[in-house]
């Protein structure tokens, strides 16, 4: 016989793991926002090398250019951080949802462990029961 099983199991496990989930997708768009603003930074790079060869851009222009350029580099950095966050706190999610499992299986053996030996003991007592009623059956007849 299978040990028992908690119908609802499935459901909590999905319930930690939406946890987890959570925050790989914080980590995800945290990811992409990097990428964007490297790209967005990268394209104006190019620009005010281009301008710069081409001589275009008037000096406020490329002051501006220039300040919106660092402008976006402190941007960088920040969502970098904001990412290592996200990541570490993944991290984290991550070695309690492998703990929590960890303790769940050890009380579902446990478990099973116990509904094991209960088994057992019922099987015992009905046994002590067939046997009680076999000598009762067998003194019944030899006082007859």
């Amino acid at each position: 016989m299978k040990p028992f099983r908690f119908t609802l199991q499935r459901l909590l496990d999905l319930r930690e793991g939406a946890a987890v989930a959570q925050i790989r997708r914080i980590v995800a768009e945290a990811q992409a926002e990097v990428e964007r603003l490297q790209q967005e930074r990268s394209r104006w790079l190019h620009t005010d090398a281009f301008t710069s060869v081409h001589g275009d851009v008037e000096r406020f222009e490329r002051t501006n250019l220039t300040a919106w350029i660092v402008e976006l580099e402190h941007r960088i950095h920040a969502q970098q951080e904001y990412l290592q966050t996200a990541r570490e706190q993944e991290n984290q999610a991550l070695a309690v949802l492998l703990e929590r499992s960890r303790e769940r299986k050890k009380v579902e053996k446990l478990k099973g462990r116990q509904w094991e030996e209960f088994k057992k003991e019922q099987t015992r007592q009905a046994g002590r029961e067939l046997d009680e009623v076999a000598i009762r059956a067998h003194q019944g007849r030899s006082t007859a």
